[in-house]
């Protein structure tokens, strides 16, 4: 899907999360081959989130945490990387990973 044709740009963290919250058993993050941030819903797009913005940063520390190897950490962020590479999901999700990828001993959510 060309850019030109989404409505709507996600900028702030807070967007990120309501913008999932409001069908969160639904709604994920994920990078499309052109390496755009989309939010889908299903296959519908919701939104694309804006480079280099602070959801974009959001989306980083994320998937950082799933290999850093503080499960605290890992524990207290809004979105867990996953369920598969390049996705991401609140932890409410009922495909969100239940464990950061080092606490599983895997190298990536997808086992790469």
């Amino acid at each position: 899907m060309a850019p030109g044709f989404i409505r709507k740009f996600v900028r702030t963290e807070r967007e990120l999360l309501d913008t999932l919250a409001a069908a969160p058993g639904c709604r994920i993050v994920e990078s499309d081959w052109n390496g755009h941030l989309l939010i889908l819903d299903g296959d519908q797009v919701v939104a694309r989130i804006a480079d280099d913005s602070d959801a974009a940063s959001l989306l980083d520390r994320a998937s950082s945490l799933d290999h850093a190897g503080d499960y605290a950490a890992w524990a207290a962020c809004p979105l867990r990387y996953g369920p598969c590479c390049s996705q991401w999901v609140l932890p409410t999700h009922p495909d969100a990973p239940g464990a950061p990828a080092f606490y599983k001993g895997e190298g990536t959510p997808c086992g790469l």
